[in-house]
């Protein structure tokens, strides 16, 4: 039962408090109004210094403020460098403190004001205890880019594994702030955070300031942090740095579980230390987080872009469901191989609603897009955590109202792939994660040659600014869907197309990236623009047609040849559109979006 205590403490909220440095506390405050009425106080170090400068966001937790960050401000302030933003969340400090509900998504929206105020879209975050999630949902949920830097973090882990006694020991703990014995049960809690060497001002400190919380946002905010809706399995594949201290009850596989939740993890576990690890070792902690933020600082520098690789049995399940189906992914070899693992009675039903299933002209069937891309976005462990997806998902679709034809449809696929997935772990994946990971490697050692970020930053005039480019690697058949973006800087990519094509695409799809931020608007506004011309012929396709056209077009330039995405890219007219581009070119146009827009008209007039 202590271990389980112990455990709680730390995935379950808390914070570090500090003495008030008089230096920070002399910093101006400052307020951004949000919800129209409630104002949450920061502070802000070198706000004037220039674009090169790397952003440090510092997050505090339950019970405290931003002076719990004093060690930090005084290593880092002469940085010339570094621009600090300490933040007051809604509840705590010199911000407002209203009766809302304190949840995750609340306190991320106050973080995304204060950031978007002072124009700031990527940061280093870091956060303690409570501030680790409350950072991690900015990065999830924000549009904000960045690093995340994990001090003790809170964290509670629902994989599809957590035992009844767990979820109720964790529902026991959140709702313990609830009555009003309140500032009793923070007292034992702060009493419980020392480590063996814990200074006793640290302990008296915070003995003094956490209890001092209000009721009513302590309650909210420790019965929201366990929710279960805001601990998805998704990875941040951002580079995160996680210091914790086995002072907070860590499981002994805690490390592993880090790993799978942040592939591009540094990860150091304390044993004497206790909760309060940036107050208790500042010297150490400061030195950890230098050396993390000069990494950051010189990869951007250096115009440089870690190519991060990754393999999922979840995004594979979906494609040997497929594959074994018949339902698009051609692969004889395959099949003759696995086809066996699949029971007939789950193909049949496979096959009797390939009409929602499969995909068509980039678009598919009605539930193609949940069954494929949306499912394989998610992280299930085996087939019961599988199900708790469906069961969302499912969900989400009778909020909309969604026919009951379909959602029984729905139902009948979902459970063909409940019931298949745990022999699918056992007798499929083994092997097929083998492949992969050596299909893995051999593009990881092109990619340390590879010099097209830079390429493509010379053609374009553009910069790419969105951190690490992550690729998600699966297995598919000849005739599947090769690629998909699944949010601003992964691509996913079957790991058996042929390495020229790949590679080719590898470039491709990092212009595409490269370029959506001024290209995406005009692509909306062409789309408006061909439905106004009252064509006969569907022209709608023509600004995705030529925004890849234009990749394909940039790609050549780079190579000095034609590249395997210009001679296979579909139904884009990439031929055509790569005339009108070296045409338009030789006339001293050489921005992408002119490019993209002035080509765009004059492939229309030939129409």
């Amino acid at each position: 039962m202590k271990r389980i205590v112990l455990y709680l403490l730390f995935a379950l909220l808390l914070v570090s408090c500090g003495k008030q440095s008089q230096t920070l506390s002399e910093l101006k405050s400052e307020y951004v109004t949000i919800d129209d009425s409630i104002r949450v106080h920061y502070k802000i170090w070198n706000e004037s210094v220039g674009s090169d400068a790397k952003t440090i966001c510092f997050v505090h937790g339950f019970g405290c403020d931003m002076n719990t960050w004093e060690k930090q401000f005084e290593a880092f302030r002469d940085g010339k460098d570094l621009q600090l933003v300490f933040i007051d969340l809604p509840g705590y400090g010199l911000s407002d403190k209203p009766h809302v509900e304190y949840t995750l998504d609340f306190f991320a929206h106050a973080i995304d004001e204060v950031l978007n105020v002072n124009s700031i879209k990527d940061a280093v975050f870091v956060g303690h205890s409570l501030g680790t999630p409350v950072c991690r949902q900015t990065l999830m949920t924000t549009g904000h880019k960045g690093a995340l830097v994990d001090v003790d973090g809170v964290y509670c882990f629902y994989d599809g594994t957590e035992t009844p006694e767990y979820v109720e020991a964790v529902n026991q703990f959140g709702h313990a702030f609830d009555g009003d014995n309140c500032r009793e049960v923070i007292t034992g809690f702060v009493s419980s955070l020392a480590g063996k060497e814990t200074p006793q001002e640290i302990n008296d400190y915070a003995m003094s300031v956490m209890p001092e919380t209000p009721q009513y946002v302590a309650s909210s905010t420790m019965q929201h942090l366990i929710e279960k809706k805001w601990w998805p399995n998704h990875q941040i594949t951002q580079p995160v740095m996680v210091i914790c201290t086995q002072n907070s009850g860590l499981d002994p596989d805690n490390k592993q579980k880090m790993e799978r939740l942040y592939p591009n993890l540094d990860y150091t576990e304390l044993t004497t230390c206790g909760h309060f690890i940036h107050m208790e070792q500042p010297e150490m902690f400061n030195d950890k987080l230098k050396a993390f933020i000069a990494t950051q600082m010189n990869n951007k520098q250096a115009g440089e872009v870690k190519i991060l690789f990754e393999i999922r049995p979840e995004v594979n399940y979906v494609t040997h469901l497929y594959t074994l189906a018949g339902l698009g992914f051609s692969d004889e070899e395959y099949t003759a191989k696995y086809g066996h693992t699949l029971p007939k009675a789950a193909v049949d039903t496979l096959q009797k609603y390939k009409d929602h299933l499969t995909f068509g002209q980039g678009e598919g069937g009605m539930l193609s897009g949940t069954f494929f891309f949306m499912v394989s976005a998610e992280t299930f462990a085996n087939a019961d955590s599988l199900q708790k997806v469906m069961d969302k998902y499912q969900e989400m679709a009778k909020n909309h109202n969604s026919p009951d034809e379909i959602m029984n449809i729905a139902s009948t696929i979902a459970k063909v792939y409940v019931d298949n997935y745990d022999n699918y772990l056992k007798n499929v994946y083994p092997q097929a994660k083998k492949d992969m990971e050596e299909r893995m490697n051999q593009l990881s050692q092109h990619m340390k040659t590879h010099s097209f970020v830079k390429d493509w930053e010379r053609v374009t005039g553009y910069t790419w600014n969105r951190g690490d480019y992550h690729w998600l690697l699966y297995r598919a058949g000849a005739k599947g869907p090769s690629y998909n973006n699944l949010n601003e800087n992964t691509n996913t990519v079957y790991y058996n197309q042929y390495l020229d094509y790949q590679l080719a695409m590898f470039s491709h799809e990092f212009g595409i990236f490269l370029m959506q931020d001024r290209i995406d608007p005009i692509v909306e506004e062409m789309k408006e623009y061909t439905r106004s011309l009252g064509s006969k012929k569907d022209l709608t396709y023509v600004p995705w047609s030529a925004f890849e056209s234009l990749a394909c077009w940039y790609n050549c330039k780079i190579a000095g040849m034609e590249t395997e995405d210009y001679r296979n890219f579909g139904n884009a007219d990439v031929k055509t559109f790569s005339q009108i581009f070296d045409r338009l070119s030789e006339t001293g146009i050489t921005d992408p979006a002119e490019l993209f827009r002035k080509g765009i008209m004059e492939y229309l007039k030939e129409q």
